[in-house]
């Protein structure tokens, strides 16, 4: 499965390490120029993913994150938004829900999908963001808040606009929903499931 090549933006990643007390034991839809953020201690990448790091990373790097069993305490999820992975994904999230003690999972607002319907019926908590995310643009083994492509290379701006196209949720699976819903409340809108 080839892997997006965007990037759950830093301050939100700061936000997810605070929640999970300074450790984010799995990432499990990642890549090497990403893991200098999250700072997972495991992290899984696609076995196709091209992207590579000039700076040095931390953690254990798995391929194939959908093959393994989440047997974690903290994981986090930002899966590729494709149909495809994030209808894997979320089955996987569902399946191994026994093995980890909490998960939160990152996806667009969907809700006119079976696979986002799962999410609202397994889920504990969850948050409806205010606003949209700006991901951040991976390319050429950094990562750019902003980014226009081949028009930022050829006038060497390197960032320029961030249009997200969708508004997102963020799921919890877990024992403390309402950790959760204070920790994350200040972002958008929370509620119990």
């Amino acid at each position: 499965m080839a892997f997006d090549h965007f990037m759950t933006p830093p301050a939100l990643l700061e936000r997810v390490r605070e929640f999970y007390d300074g450790t984010i034991d799995f990432d499990a839809a990642s890549n090497a120029v990403a893991q200098q953020y999250v700072q997972a201690r495991i992290f899984a990448v696609s076995a196709d993913d091209d992207i590579i790091s000039s700076e040095p990373q931390q953690g254990t790097a798995y391929t194939d994150a959908l093959s393994l069993r989440w047997a974690y305490d903290n994981i986090w999820c930002n899966p590729p938004y494709s149909r495809d992975n994030i209808q894997a994904f979320t089955q996987k999230v569902i399946q191994d829900r026994g093995y980890y003690k909490q998960l939160l999972y990152l996806v667009n607002t969907a809700s006119d999908t079976r696979w986002y319907h799962s999410c609202l019926h397994h889920a504990d908590a969850m948050l409806l963001f205010r606003g949209r995310i700006k991901f951040w643009k991976i390319f050429d083994g950094k990562a750019h808040e902003k980014w226009e492509g081949e028009k930022s290379l050829r006038e060497g701006r390197g960032k320029v606009g961030n249009q997200p196209r969708f508004l997102n949720t963020l799921f919890y699976f877990g024992t403390d929903p309402h950790r959760f819903a204070q920790h994350f409340g200040t972002l958008g809108k929370t509620l119990f499931l």
